[in-house]
Order: structure tokens, then C-alpha cells, then sequence
């Protein structure tokens, strides 16, 4: 049976991000010193992205629904999706913790963070699951 695993970003990851964000940073300093523009320009553009994840690992959901299909980023910005499937394919789904684990119709499992989808991606889905809203089938 295949795993895809899928989680939201959490803290650690965006410590992570912050320690790979400190080192170009720094680096700026030290090329503004040695007067190396071209070494400082690659720095200042790392740095830039750097921030520009940060700060998108905070506003874009890493669950979304739309139009009745469940979609699991990979990176915080939307063109590049992960997995996606309709949510006619569920079979069933558990709750451990704060992850969510859906068994499909093929026999794949996805698990996501709940935390990570917007609050109202995750009620509807939720509401969805349990059998209480329909709208999305």
C-alpha cells in the first residue's frame, strides 16, 4: 500500500526557513564591507525568497478545497499541487491528533495537517466527511 505523506507547515520549518534566511542576510553585510557587488546582489535575491516563503508559510492554506476536489501544496504557492483528488474518491478517513488520514478508493492513503487548511476548508471538509454536508460531492 502507498503512503503520501503530506503536513502543513509547522514552526519548525519556518525556523528552519529563518536560519537559511539568516545566513544570505549576514552575507550581505560582508559583501557591502569587501565591496564584492555581484556576491551581495545573489545574496540580497536569496534573501528576498527566503522572506517571500516565510511569509507565504503563514497566508496560503497547505489543504484547500475547490469544486469538490481536496488539494495538498507542496510549496505554499499554488500552481505546484502535490496530490489532488475528488472527494468522491474517499472511502474513509480518521482523525489522530491533528492530522488527517484519508484512505482512497485505490487503496493510497493522504494525510494532511488539519491546522494547515483554512478554518473553513476544514469545517466544510469536516462537515463533508461526517456525512453532513453534501455540497461538495
Amino acid at each position: 500500500m502507498e503512503v503520501n505523506e503530506t503536513f502543513g507547515w509547522s514552526n519548525s520549518y519556518r525556523a528552519y526557513l529563518l536560519l537559511a534566511f539568516l545566513i544570505p542576510f549576514v552575507d550581505i553585510f560582508v559583501q557591502l564591507v569587501l565591496e564584492n557587488w555581484a556576491w551581495m546582489v545573489v545574496s540580497v535575491i536569496f534573501c528576498l525568497v527566503l522572506l517571500v516563503m516565510i511569509l507565504f508559510s503563514f497566508k496560503r492554506p497547505f489543504v484547500e478545497l475547490t469544486n469538490g476536489e481536496l488539494r495538498f501544496y507542496l510549496l505554499p504557492m499554488p500552481p505546484i499541487v502535490f496530490q489532488r483528488f475528488k472527494m468522491s474518491e474517499i472511502e474513509s478517513f480518521s482523525v489522530e491528533k491533528s492530522k488527517l488520514v484519508i484512505d482512497l478508493a485505490d487503496g493510497t492513503k493522504a494525510r494532511a495537517n488539519l491546522f494547515a487548511a483554512k478554518a473553513a476548508d476544514r469545517e466544510r471538509l469536516l462537515e463533508f466527511l461526517m456525512g453532513t454536508d453534501h455540497r461538495l460531492s
